[in-house]
């Protein structure tokens, strides 16, 4: 489910569903013999959820340590007017 903090840009919501749609299509792929484990196909299917996590507005987990990429959001912040 595609949930958001701030305000996402048309382009970077379709992105996003599109990496949604493509995992899907991936796992569908992946069920069949020919794609199975080991194929291309498992590869991306497995490269996927690094796509949508990289486009997945960052929601801030109270119990998790602060990562240098978060480190360099809330920078990025600061500096924006």
């Amino acid at each position: 489910m595609i949930t958001t903090v701030q305000p996402m840009s048309v382009e970077h919501a379709r992105c996003l569903a599109m990496a949604y749609e493509l995992h899907r299509l991936l796992g569908e792929l992946f069920d069949r013999p020919q794609h199975g484990p080991g194929s291309c196909v498992e590869d991306a299917w497995n490269r996927m959820d690094d796509v949508i996590g990289m486009l997945e507005p960052d929601e801030p987990d109270p119990d998790e340590k602060p990562t240098v990429r978060s480190l360099r959001l809330v920078e990025a912040k600061k500096v924006r007017p």
